[in-house]
């Protein structure tokens, strides 16, 4: 065995896993020997994927460089064993992603993990692989997951909905987030592990997903459980331009514009004022909205409230000191 904890790259990770669409190659299960890597430098994982209860799983595995973000990906045999042959020395983040069956244990399929059995790739244990090398047990334990389910109506527009149990991230595409997008009818079914959740519908915006909606009901899911949560009514978006000068009258250029929504804080927005010192946000969900400029702290006297298409213009405020 060598595996290793330490630090490692996030970022190349999701970029990775969020593009896990690429070709899969197959791998053939050998039993671990001191068998020498066919490719000069490489070497090879080896393990299984199999549920809590030993039961052997369908799906693939990707070790991910944490230096490159580079993937190499085997398909599981059906005893659950794999190997990824080929592999460059190196440190590896290793992702397990059952296949999507229903089966008598499990009626909404087994949730993804990345090894040793987390959730998410920044709290992965790293693999290490040497040249010549065959990192053995490199196994996952995979628990029954269960589904959440339900609708988004109102405002017209494109929808995905994310069950968030950490920070709100900026891309929930990133491949370590529970996301999915509405179907045509304004569905959506999202299977997950056990755990608690807060539902967060983000809104497409041009070629971006943005925060827009938190539900106010939290979803609590166990193993093997089917929740419907209470239908998402989603309103008509408005937006807001600020106009912002300095304190000696010139235009406030470049300036870091944050817009965080009063009591909830996954929805904030950023940007940056052009040249004439106007930023505008789109898309944004009615409510109140507090302003910071350049990182200083939200003021009472930065506040601006988003109605229903309109447009809530700021002209002329002054950065605060």
């Amino acid at each position: 065995m060598n595996h290793s904890n330490g630090s490692h790259r996030p970022g190349a990770l999701r970029r990775a896993a969020a593009l896990l669409a690429s070709a899969v190659v197959a791998g053939s299960f050998l039993a671990p020997t001191a068998a020498v890597a066919a490719e000069p430098g490489t070497g090879r994982i080896l393990g299984r994927l199999a549920s809590e209860t030993g039961e052997p799983i369908a799906g693939d595995i990707v070790a991910i460089d944490e230096t490159t973000g580079r993937a190499y990906s085997a398909t599981a045999r059906s005893d659950g064993g794999y190997a990824i042959s080929d592999v460059p020395a190196g440190r590896y983040a290793v992702l397990f992603r059952p296949a999507d069956i229903a089966l008598p244990g499990a009626p909404f399929g087994y949730a993804e993990a990345w090894f040793p059995n987390v959730r998410r790739g920044d709290d992965a244990a790293r693999v290490i692989v040497d040249a010549g090398v065959e990192t053995v047990d490199v196994d996952a334990v995979l628990s029954a997951a269960g589904r959440v389910s339900g609708v988004v109506s109102g405002a017209a527009g494109e929808y995905a909905v994310a069950l968030l149990d950490e920070p709100t991230p900026v891309d929930p595409f990133d491949g370590d987030t529970l996301v999915v997008e509405i179907d045509r009818a304004g569905r959506f079914a999202l299977r997950a592990p056990a755990g608690g959740y807060e539902l967060l519908v983000y809104r497409r915006c041009g070629h971006e997903w943005l925060p827009y909606a938190l539900s106010e009901e939290r979803v609590e899911l166990s193993s093997r459980s089917d929740v419907e949560v209470a239908p998402v009514v989603v309103p008509m978006a408005g937006a807001v331009e600020l106009h912002l000068c300095a304190d000696d009258g010139a235009f406030a250029t470049h300036a870091d514009v944050t817009l965080a929504r009063q009591g909830c804080l996954r929805v904030e927005r950023d940007g940056l004022t052009d040249h004439t010192g106007r930023v505008l946000f789109e898309g944004l969900a009615p409510g109140r909205y507090a302003v910071a400029v350049d990182g200083v702290a939200r003021t009472p006297s930065l506040v601006v409230t988003v109605e229903p298409d309109r447009v809530a213009r700021i002209a002329d405020r002054p950065i605060p000191a």
